[in-house]
């Protein structure tokens, strides 16, 4: 659950990255508007867990990297 990593000249407990892989986030959608600036909305479709993200994606195995 924790992993010991340096930071600097101390060694300290820092939590494991991959805890919060189950929560769901808020993924955007953008478009651009007449004059190119793009705006940001946040349909509830696109709330999704990471996981379930990157299933969505098309062709997702290319994304993955070998432990």
């Amino acid at each position: 659950m924790f992993n010991r990593r340096a930071h600097k000249n101390t060694d300290r407990l820092v939590k494991n990255p991959s805890l919060n892989f189950d929560r769901p986030c808020y993924f955007s959608l953008g478009t651009a508007d007449t004059k190119g600036k793009i705006l940001k909305n946040y349909p509830q479709e696109f709330v999704m867990t990471p996981y379930q993200r990157l299933r969505s994606l098309p062709d997702y195995k290319t994304y993955l990297v070998p432990y």
